[in-house]
């Protein structure tokens, strides 16, 4: 059916009062409380019988969520709300909502699951390699509106512009004879109320691009600055010319 058979103690509605597909959440015959302060790790087996000879069926798919301690995030909520994934931190969940007077509760069918933030390396590269690390610049008004207006002649994102800037200085770079002189960063001091964050994968090559732009003379932000302002001044050049 795509859809999933719960067995959840707080069902309404036991397996043993249920129909084929048994849809939606059901308590089942025993308390699943009797594995509370069990350990989970380890292997998991599920035994599947049919006692009648007269029907069949099909089991697709098993998953076997294990969830901790709960913490409430909200309460007398009436419309759409947002959750800071910082209030939970990283890891799997599963969501239980009541109503305000306790009678009707329902647990969500499928965890979510909360990615742990990546590495920020605006003012420093990791010391051990990492799949993703994130990038912020801070921007003065005038320069978020140059890059912006850049990035939509590319009819691209800020983020996407900024990769292409790192990756065009990257390749600028390793066209530079051995031992030229590393690049210097525009400013030190830079800064103002805009940012801007780019998300560099190491299996894509953008880490290695903007660690090559960055040498040992500039931070991740002040690497990326650089590039993006170059693109601009080389746009501008362009546009002038036009």
């Amino acid at each position: 059916s795509g859809q999933m058979t719960v067995f959840d103690d707080d069902a309404q509605t036991s397996v043993i009062d249920g129909s084929a597909p048994y849809l939606g959440s059901f308590s089942p015959e025993e308390s699943l409380s009797t594995f509370e302060g069990l350990a989970t790790s380890g292997t998991w087996y599920i035994e599947v019988k049919d006692s009648f000879g007269m029907d069949e069926g099909n089991v697709f798919c098993v998953d076997l969520e294990v969830a901790g301690n709960g913490v409430q995030i909200a309460a007398d909520q009436t419309t759409p709300m947002t959750i800071n994934a910082e209030t939970l931190g990283s890891g799997s969940f599963l969501l239980r909502v009541a109503t305000s007077d306790g009678v009707t509760e329902d647990l969500s069918n499928a965890s979510f699951k909360i990615n742990p933030a990546p590495f920020d390396a605006s003012d420093s590269f990791p010391i051990e390699g990492v799949e993703e690390y994130s990038v912020t610049v801070n921007y003065s008004q005038e320069e978020m509106t140059n890059l912006t207006d850049a990035a939509t002649s590319f009819n691209m994102n800020i983020e996407d512009f900024q990769l292409t800037a790192v990756g065009l200085l990257a390749f600028l770079r390793a066209l530079l004879p051995s031992g030229s002189a590393e690049w210097s960063p525009i400013c030190t001091d830079c800064g103002g109320s805009e940012t801007a964050t780019a998300f560099y994968v190491s299996s894509e090559g953008t880490q290695s691009a903007l660690e090559s732009v960055a040498g040992s003379s500039m931070t991740g932000a002040e690497a990326q600055r650089f590039s993006s302002s170059v693109l601009i001044f080389l746009l501008a050049l362009l546009n002038a010319q036009n």
